[in-house]
């Protein structure tokens, strides 16, 4: 889809936003939603989470964050059945090893105590 960035400041007036930038950040976040719906596989789902999902969701059209939360969900049976023996071959981490690997990674990655475990 082509838009018009010089439409932005015109529908910005329209609605009644204060900042053309809302309107083309919004325009942007729903073309990378669009094209991000229509990746399929058996083994993971992408989820659109946070705050402008939930913004989303209940029509505040014009509540932009400075970024979009998408999550990565595996699939826990699958995730066994396919990706488990694929990365580790002969001797597969179950469901909980592959979890705690990911979860000290993530502490490693993230030393300010934001990563979940």
């Amino acid at each position: 889809m082509n838009i018009d960035p010089g439409m932005f400041p015109d529908v910005a007036d329209a609605l009644g936003v204060d900042s053309p930038a809302i309107v083309e950040k919004d325009v942007y976040a729903v073309q990378l939603l669009c094209l991000l719906s229509k990746l399929r596989s058996e083994t993971f789902e992408l989820v659109f989470a946070g705050g402008t999902s939930l913004a989303k969701a209940h029509h505040k059209l014009f509540r932009m964050s400075e970024d979009i939360d998408i999550k990565l969900v595996i699939h826990q049976d699958r995730y066994e059945r396919f990706i488990g023996p694929l990365v580790y071959h002969d001797e597969p981490a179950t469901w909980g090893e592959a979890l705690q690997t990911v979860v000290k990674l993530a502490q490693q990655l993230l030393p300010d105590g934001s990563a979940e475990s």
